[in-house]
Order: structure tokens, then sequence, then C-alpha cells
């Protein structure tokens, strides 16, 4: 598997994997109740928008898709990137969507009209995920060049770049407040940052191999990671201390 979602009311999943469609699933009982076929390539990303009406998938095809839950059509495909397309997020209002490319950009749509509406484009290479902020007004991307840029969504205008990893930045996640960015990295190291003065709170650290994936949980004092390492790792974020490590 490369990518699992759930829907906001949890009683369906989504899963993408090394084959060419996006599954859903029943949640209670483990039922696959849809294929998604219509990608050609690997998929990389599966995203619900945030009324669960909608799922976005991106992939090795340079496209993202966006398919109705319901009844499991692709509604429409969204064109434009020239290489592979790693990432893909819903803005928290469900207005827009961005994704991120390894033609080192961003592109922002308006999910009204599919148009893409601005091009997002100083990372130096690969981009590797996306995050909005909770009020959808700054975009946060990770990207192999080691650095996380902060942007503004309504003009595009890069506000801060966050410097201090010195391998590929893999993942990022906000809380919930939208005070407090997680970057995580193939430098083995996890970053907390301050997203208003851009100060790097703490780096944690105990993975042993590079980190995949960082995530708050719904109150924003626990984060979760998973690394190369075959461990999730949970961090108390006032502290940066290691809580628990669970080995797959």
């Amino acid at each position: 598997l490369i990518s699992v979602k759930y829907s906001t009311n949890f009683n369906i999943f989504a899963s993408s994997s090394n084959e060419e469609s996006v599954k859903l699933w029943n949640t209670d009982t483990g039922e696959c109740l849809k294929t998604l076929k219509g990608h050609i390539k690997r998929i990389y990303r599966v995203r619900f928008s945030p009324n669960g009406k909608i799922i976005a998938s991106c992939g090795r095809d340079q496209t993202v898709k966006l398919w109705n839950v319901e009844t499991g059509e692709c509604l429409k495909t969204l064109e434009g990137h020239t290489k592979w397309v790693r990432s893909v997020v819903f803005s928290p209002d469900g207005k827009l969507l961005a994704s991120a490319s390894n033609d080192q950009t961003i592109k922002i749509w308006d999910l009204a009209t599919c148009k893409c509406l601005r091009v997002l484009q100083e990372h130096a290479r690969e981009l590797r995920e996306i995050a909005f902020s909770p009020d959808s007004e700054v975009l946060f991307s990770g990207s192999f060049d080691q650095d996380i840029r902060l942007w503004e969504v309504r003009t595009g205008k890069c506000l801060n770049t966050l410097q201090g990893h010195n391998n590929h930045v893999n993942s990022v996640a906000i809380t919930p407040d939208g005070n407090i960015l997680a970057s995580a990295s193939s430098d083995q190291t996890i970053k907390l940052w301050d997203i208003k003065s851009g100060k790097c709170l703490n780096t944690l650290k105990g993975h042993t191999r590079y980190i995949n994936s960082v995530n708050f949980n719904v109150n924003g004092e626990i984060l979760a990671s998973g690394s190369a390492d075959e461990t999730i790792k949970i961090w108390d974020i006032k502290t940066g201390e290691c809580l628990k490590t669970l080995r797959s």
C-alpha cells in the first residue's frame, strides 16, 4: 500500500497501491465497496474532500482525478503537470485543491470550475508533500531540496522558507490550531516549527532510517511518525519525548 485515507465520517476508507486503481472499503465490515479505475500508472495519494463526497487521486500518469464516492464515477481529470504528481490535498473550506509534482511545481485548482488558478514555483527540486492551514489561507510544501515553503494561497506568494533539514523533506503536518508545523525528513529527524515566527522549536530524534509520514492527533498534542526503520513513534509535542514505539 502507498496511501490510505479515511473519509470525514470514518465509515469508508480509500487505498492505493502499486496497482492503477483506488479501492473504497467499508470500515466496519472490511468489504471492498468499489474499485475506481482510470489511472494508467501507479497512484501515489488519495484524499477525501471535507464533505466526504469526492476523492482526489494522483500519480505517475501526471494527472489528478476527481471521483464521486457514491457512484465511483470519474468526475474530472486535471492535467497540466509534466512529471509524476506526488501529492494532492483539498483545502479545509472545500473550495480548492492543490497538487504537487516532480516537475517542481504546485498547482492550485478551483474545484467549482476545475481550472488551474495559479502555479507555485520556487522549489529547486521535486515536491514530496503539501498541506493546507486550517483556515485554507496558507499552503505548506516539503521538497527534495530540503526546504519547507509557506505560500499565500490567494496570491501564490512565498511567505517564508524554513531551512534546517539536511535531506529530503518527505512529509508535513499542521496542528489543528494552525500554530505548529511538523516536518519529517530523510535525515531521520522530525522538526517542529512555530508557523508565525518560522523558528524551529524542537528536533525529534529516534528513528534510524528515513521518515515517510507525520500526523497530529485531533488536539495537536500528540504526533505520530512512520519510518523506513519499520517503526511508528508516538511523540509528546510539548516535551519532545517519545512516548511509545510500535514495531511492525
